[in-house]
Parts: C-alpha cells; sequence; structure tokens
C-alpha cells in the first residue's frame, strides 16, 4: 500500500540527530524528494498534548472546518466500523475561498495511531493522486503529555498545473498542511485540563460542604441549648 511504501521511505531512520535535536527545540523537521509533477514527503513534529488527544482530533473528521483554516465544509458520506476496531469512512470537503470540491477515503486505526487518506482522482483537476497518513506516537522518555506527529504523503499532479506552481506547493504545502495542529490539540487538552480541575475542585468543595454540615449538626445534638 501506499502508506507501507512512505513509510518505508520515511521512517525513523530519517531523522538525523540534527533533526531530533531540532524537534527537541519544538521545531518540525520536513524532508521531501520530488521528480517533475511527483513526489513523497514528511513533516515531523512534536506537541504538548498527548497521543490520544491528537489522535482524537485528527479522528474527528467532520469538526475539520473547525480546525484547518482552509477547509470550509466536511461531510462524512459514509462510515463503517471494522471487526478489529478501525473505521473507514468517505469525506466530501470544501476547500480554500473558492470552495472547491475534494473526496477524499479514510482509515482511521486507533490501535496503530494512524489516519490514512486517499484522494478521490475523480474530484480533482490539479492533483492525478494524493495520498498519505498521519502517524501520532507517545515521545519516549519523554512526559505522557507530549507526543510527536508524522504526516507523510505522496502526490502526483494532473499535468495542467504549471511547474512554477508544483514548486511553490512542494515548498509550503506539508507545512502548511501541519502548522494547525499543534495549536489545535494544545489548546483542546489545556481546555480539558481545566475542566478535570474543576470537577476536582468541585468535588472537594462539596465534601468540605458535606463535612461542615455534619460537624454542625452533630454539634446542635450535642450542645442544643447553645446552638
Amino acid at each position: 500500500s501506499t502508506c507501507e511504501k512512505l513509510s518505508s521511505v520515511w521512517g525513523m531512520h530519517s531523522l538525523t540527530a540534527e533533526d531530533l535535536i531540532q524537534l527537541e527545540r519544538g521545531l518540525p523537521v520536513q524532508k521531501q524528494q520530488r521528480h517533475g509533477g511527483q513526489g513523497t514527503g514528511f513533516v515531523v513534529f512534536e506537541v504538548n498534548a498527548p497521543s490520544s488527544v491528537v489522535l482524537d482530533s485528527l479522528s474527528k473528521l467532520e469538526d475539520y472546518t473547525k480546525m484547518i483554516p482552509v477547509v470550509r465544509q466536511a461531510e462524512v458520506q459514509t462510515r463503517q466500523t471494522l471487526m478489529d476496531g478501525s473505521i473507514i469512512a468517505r469525506v466530501s470537503y470544501k476547500i480554500s475561498k473558492f470552495w472547491l470540491g475534494l473526496t477524499a477515503s479514510h482509515v482511521l486505526n486507533p490501535a496503530a495511531g494512524t489516519v490514512c487518506f486517499d484522494l478521490d482522482p475523480n474530484s480533482s483537476r490539479f492533483l492525478r493522486e494524493a495520498s498519505g497518513y498521519w502517524e501520532v506516537e507517545q515521545v519516549q522518555g519523554k512526559h505522557a503529555d507530549r507526543s510527536r506527529v508524522w504526516l507523510r504523503a505522496s502526490i502526483r499532479s494532473s499535468f495542467m498545473v504549471p511547474s512554477w506552481i508544483i514548486d511553490y506547493a512542494a515548498e509550503r504545502a506539508l507545512r502548511r498542511a501541519t502548522s494547525w495542529l499543534g495549536p489545535y490539540t494544545e489548546r483542546v487538552w489545556k481546555a480539558l485540563q481545566v475542566q478535570q480541575l474543576w470537577k476536582k475542585h468541585g468535588h472537594v468543595e462539596v465534601r468540605r460542604a458535606s463535612d461542615r454540615t455534619s460537624l454542625f449538626g452533630a454539634a446542635q445534638r450535642l450542645y442544643p441549648s447553645v446552638i
């Protein structure tokens, strides 16, 4: 499959010691290969949110309009859960200020931490192929609330697309495709933490109030003439 090919080309072995230092500093690493109108590449970066939060965000296909600035509309046409727990979905999108229509198939695999995508070639005049996958993993040896996210992709453009547009897109497309995920998931994680704190704080206050009520009741029973 395309995902397996991308993984073999752009696996962990693609990262040098300098790349790992760059990730430690909170900077993304991007690499790509291009031959004419076809190319592959990846972006990897780290996010201050648990892998479960990041993967859950990527899996909410119908909510991409809230996450990705370029996505104007996302409509899930079909969704099917398989025996192994993975989900196959087909989604129609409207993107950019021109509301260009695209249709893509997705395979969500929570156990593997991946979200694969495959563009329907009949839905775009400019792309003959666009496929790849997201992979989310917990960073080894680090805090559980920090994740490493990969986006690997393979793209083949239509002969109608001028070479200067291909050059421009090759430089910016992967970076722009990932720039939203870190800020979004970190905001979600912070909101969840605040919610958990409020719940915990509320339980403590209720317990304290209950304790005060119990003490007051005991005091009334012991000293009815005083209280």
